[in-house]
């Protein structure tokens, strides 16, 4: 009877954690920088279309951006996972941006790591005048040390008003068993 009354204690209420440990997570820290490299295409709200950057002339009220493309690098990179953060990626996407070259955007990316490559999504508010925001990547590996993988990342900045200043992310890299 203790024995039937053990073994449905141990099989009851220990099998969430036996489920939640199949899952191991990696961290990684660090910085990563945005390029624009193709513009894509821009409809302009009481404006005209640049080909570049801003993407649209003054006093435009709405910015509706697709296609743009760049280059993703990273420095400082520190954590168990930092060498999935080594590689060259690239975005591609779009935003709708206001008055103020602010608003939401999204996309896909693809980053080469360990011999293999990262697959996503990312989306985020972006501040195109002060050059802040956030960002989230969200994607899964193929390939190389990155098969089977899947990672989610964030970064965060205020605007400082220099393009060229780092978005600071922390990332996580995990497998999940079954």
């Amino acid at each position: 009877m203790i024995l039937s009354l053990c073994l449905i204690f141990f099989a009851v209420c220990l099998t969430p954690a036996a489920i939640n440990a199949k899952s191991k997570a990696e961290f990684a820290s660090g910085n990563f920088y945005l390029w624009l490299d193709e513009p894509g295409t821009a409809k302009c709200v009481n404006g005209m279309p640049t080909g570049y950057f801003p993407p649209c002339s003054e006093n435009t009220k709405v910015t509706l951006w697709r296609d743009f493309t760049g280059p993703v690098f990273f420095g400082g990179v520190t954590g168990d996972a930092s060498p999935f953060f080594e590689g060259a990626w690239e975005i591609r996407g779009g935003c709708n941006l206001n008055y103020d070259l602010m608003g939401p955007c999204w996309g896909t990316f693809e980053g080469n790591a360990l011999g293999g490559v990262w697959e996503g999504t990312w989306n985020g508010k972006l501040d195109f005048t002060g050059f802040g925001g956030n960002m989230r990547f969200v994607g899964h590996g193929t390939g190389g040390g990155v098969e089977g993988l899947h990672m989610k990342m964030e970064g965060a900045v205020e605007g400082s008003g220099d393009p060229t200043a780092p978005m600071p992310f922390t990332a996580r890299v995990f497998k999940i068993e079954e």
